[in-house]
């Protein structure tokens, strides 16, 4: 039962919460604080807890939230002693930040907070909010509306605060200039690789170095643990398969949804339109105008519209299929085109129509009256519908039953399986890296490979794969990590020792003939002597495609050439070998060379930037000046 409630919790109630403080918590770094004392919260900040369940709860919610973005990366890319950290730190600063926002003395007041939520698209019917709704979902997550409203009153109240300093930053004409001057910089490249199969005839590996990095490396090379598992699931999509719903109830559904299933009525229209930009003079207007007026007649006199739209309009998405729009419903268009298509009989043609794109000629080529559904034309889709509803309510409640049956039975799935009628189903062999099926899920795997399941022989949390769609699972059969043999690995690591040789050998080069450009040899004698190409693309942006990455970050590295001479370093590239790197000259970007539009869009970024700094800066210095008590494991719980 406590597992069902926590799962409705951190459902997408959870989610409009953090999506509101992505803002915040998008902006500062990550510390943490540990100290000894055994307490019962999670943090104290200022005297005021957070409660060790808020803190689980946020932390269920952030794995949540990388689950859904790394998908099965998570495992390998997130350490969960640092995410424990991570969330425990975010949970202080919003409370840092709270308690700073009402020393200001700001707040949002009920109107504001109301808004809000009316705003949110989770609790709208018909594109209104609903009463009705917001209390029948937030009753489904198991949240009372004052912890609802209590939590989003708190996030608006922090982003009110960041909103205030990150949008008043601004940076000075001087600033700017020198930060463009940066951005734009441009650089005069040169570079040599010396690739490192170069060497490839020129390095040996032994048996006997192979065996003895096997022997110090043993760990390295073990085929992994694998397990196979037994799983119960639970899929809306298959409960809503076996509801059964009757006539009756399909034939009063029809009937408080009737207005529902009336086809709008469509107008098929062409036109030809004669652009006026956004900020012309009269005299442009009036030109523009003659020229609708001119195509206007020709069309009275039996011109082909086609043809017309063809040599005239000024509609690239249509112009050369004859000014064809396709089918339309009422609101689709700007008000005065939708007017006048609507007005408009079957191959008549309006006269001009002017919008804020210009003069429009439409003509209707054909027309589709509304038409009320019948009954028979959408049963299946109410069908469809009734089924869903239905199976939303047995979900919800076999949820609970699913998990509060493999809790009482933690050893077996059988019990669970006889009550809700569900097949026990298997995987095949998974690792901690890979499965297939359900186990492609990288939370699947994690519950696979965890303690309770894989060492207590226990079966695990509901596991929820989407919505409404859960899983309980335990393992099945289980097999240790082995140990691989030196010939098994023979080759693996033959391969891999030539290659560090040989990247070694080319690094070792390298680095001779750096030592030579800084005497003054050129790079052009270099590569003569080494029998390669020097590339030289000549002045480079930042972040220029064409060549390597490495290569053009370490050129923006060096620093600036003395007159006539050049900064040169080298840099090693991995299996690609070693470069050589020279910069000639440096040009920096000149600010006047920017448009009105682009000096805007520059300043908005950089002030944006200088914003989020500010804000570090206030988080920092609330921590500097805060009483911060985090007992003993605080960042390590859940």
């Amino acid at each position: 039962m406590l597992q069902a409630m926590h799962d409705r919790i951190t459902g997408w109630i959870a989610w409009i919460i953090v999506g509101a403080l992505v803002l915040v918590f998008a902006l500062w770094g990550i510390d943490s604080y540990i100290k000894s004392e055994a307490k019962v919260y999670a943090a104290q900040v200022n005297g005021v807890e957070i409660s060790v369940p808020e803190f689980q709860r946020a932390l269920e919610n952030q794995r949540q939230r990388l689950r859904q973005a790394l998908g099965d990366n998570y495992d390998s890319i997130v350490n969960s002693k640092e995410l424990r950290k991570r969330v425990l730190d975010q949970l202080i600063e919003q409370e840092l930040l709270v308690q700073a926002a009402n020393r200001a003395g700001m707040t949002i007041s009920r109107p504001l907070l109301a808004a809000r939520i009316r705003s949110i698209d989770a609790f709208q019917e018909k594109g209104k909010f609903s009463e009705a709704r917001y209390q029948q979902l937030l009753s489904r997550q198991g949240m009372p509306i004052p912890v609802f409203e209590a939590q989003m009153r708190r996030s608006m109240l922090i982003n009110q605060l960041a909103a205030g300093i990150v949008d008043t930053a601004s940076v000075s004409d001087y600033g700017l200039n020198r930060i463009y001057a940066l951005q734009d910089q441009e650089r005069k490249l040169a570079y040599l690789v010396i690739p490192s199969d170069r060497f490839k005839s020129q390095v040996k590996v032994s048996d006997a170095e192979i065996a003895a990095y096997y022997k110090q490396h043993q760990s390295e090379f073990m085929a992994p643990a694998k397990v196979q598992l037994a799983y119960l699931e639970l899929d809306i999509n298959e409960i809503a398969a076996q509801e059964k719903v009757s006539e009756d109830a399909l034939k009063e559904a029809y009937k408080n949804q009737q207005s529902q299933f009336v086809t709008q009525a469509q107008r098929q229209v062409r036109h030809i339109l004669i652009a006026v930009p956004k900020d012309a003079d009269k005299k442009e207007v009036d030109k523009a105008h003659r020229k609708a007026e001119d195509i206007l007649k020709k069309l009275h006199d039996g011109a082909s519209f086609a043809a017309l739209a063809k040599k005239y309009s000024d509609d690239p998405g249509s112009a050369d299929k004859g000014g064809d729009l396709g089918w339309i419903q009422q609101g689709e268009m700007v008000a005065p085109f939708d007017k006048a298509a609507f007005s408009l009989k079957k191959d008549q043609i309006s006269g001009l129509v002017r919008t804020r794109y210009g003069f429009h000629i439409i003509e209707v080529t054909g027309i589709r009256p509304s038409h009320q559904q019948s009954f028979a034309d959408v049963r299946s889709q109410l069908a469809e519908q009734l089924r869903r509803q239905k199976a939303e309510n047995d979900f919800y409640d076999k949820q609970q039953k699913l998990a509060n049956l493999t809790f009482e039975h933690p050893d077996t799935l059988e019990p669970a399986a006889k009550a809700l009628g569900l097949t026990i189903k298997h995987t095949d062999w998974i690792t901690r890296d890979q499965g297939s099926g359900i186990a492609k899920d990288a939370k699947i795997r994690a519950a696979a490979f965890g303690h309770s399941v894989l060492n207590g022989g226990n079966n695990s949390d509901p596991i929820t794969l989407g919505k409404n769609h859960l899983v309980v699972l335990r393992d099945d059969k289980s097999e240790p990590a082995k140990q691989l043999t030196l010939e098994q690995v023979h080759d693996k690591i033959a391969a891999q020792l030539k290659a560090q040789k040989e990247q070694q050998r080319a690094r070792e080069e390298g680095e001779a003939m750096v030592a030579k450009l800084r005497k003054g040899t050129s790079l052009d004698d270099i590569a003569k002597q080494l029998n390669l190409k020097v590339m030289d693309p000549g002045f480079i942006k930042r972040g220029d495609a064409q060549d390597p990455d490495a290569i053009v970050r370490k050129a923006f590295e060096l620093p600036h050439p003395a007159a006539g001479g050049s900064s040169v370093a080298g840099l090693g590239m991995g299996s690609k070998g070693y470069a050589l790197v020279e910069v000639s000259e440096v040009k920096d970007g000149n600010s006047k060379k920017l448009s009105k539009k682009d000096r805007t869009d520059l300043r908005k970024s950089v002030d944006s930037f200088y914003g989020k700094m500010e804000f570090n800066a206030l988080i920092a210095e609330l921590k500097k000046n805060a009483k911060i008590d985090i007992p003993k494991g605080g960042g390590d719980q859940g």
